[in-house]
């Protein structure tokens, strides 16, 4: 989750904005308070299968996670632009500049709660932190690590003042690298699903 372009992207350039530090303020509350309630509900979950957690289990459930993964990252790169056209932004986007406290918040608690990627890799997090006996409270340092990608954009905006160069440059790189980045993300997190799961098997 720390490697979502759009979140980070929306961030970047609500800093561009006269009221840019407000609206990325509300913007990156509301991704954190989305992402914390899907890990939430999906930690409830796992928890209610420790019961039945065998190493068995829990292996095949990783090598499954990492199939999903794997299909995401292959649909991904099916969906990418054309030789010589560069990845379109969401359209809401575009709305940035209009955008109210409310209208912030709106999108930015379903872009982190109701993403199928973000979902799965959700899943993966909490299933690997049970094989591994960690405990609940390692949640606050999954969320810590899964917010750096909003979060830091947002402080350097905070610090550096409207429209950093820096922020500017690497808002224009995230959007030309979308789907690049989306994918090599998926295949590396599948990948380490495949291991773990394949030594919980063994």
């Amino acid at each position: 989750m720390a490697l979502s372009p759009v979140p980070a992207y929306a961030v970047m350039l609500m800093l561009e904005d006269q009221r840019g530090r407000t609206l990325a303020s509300i913007f990156v509350a509301g991704w954190v308070a989305g992402l914390a309630l899907l890990s939430y509900l999906v930690l409830i979950v796992v928890d209610g299968l420790a019961p039945v957690d065998t190493d068995q289990e829990l292996g095949w459930i990783s090598l499954v996670l990492a199939a999903m993964m794997l299909a995401l990252a292959l649909r991904q790169w099916l969906g990418r632009p054309t030789e010589g056209t560069s990845s379109a932004a969401p359209s809401w986007t575009r709305e940035i500049p209009d955008f109210t406290a409310v209208r912030t918040l709106g999108v930015a608690v379903p872009l982190a709660a109701v993403s199928l990627r973000i979902l799965v890799l959700a899943v993966a997090a909490m299933v690997s932190a049970t094989a591994a006996d960690v405990p609940s409270s390692g949640l606050v340092w999954f969320l810590a690590v899964s917010c750096c990608g909003v979060v830091v954009p947002l402080l350097i905006g905070l610090v550096a003042g409207q429209a950093s160069g820096s922020l500017v440059s690497v808002r224009e790189w995230t959007a030309s690298n979308h789907d690049a980045i989306v994918i090599t993300s998926m295949v590396l997190v599948a990948g380490a699903e495949i291991a773990a799961g394949l030594t919980l098997l063994a």
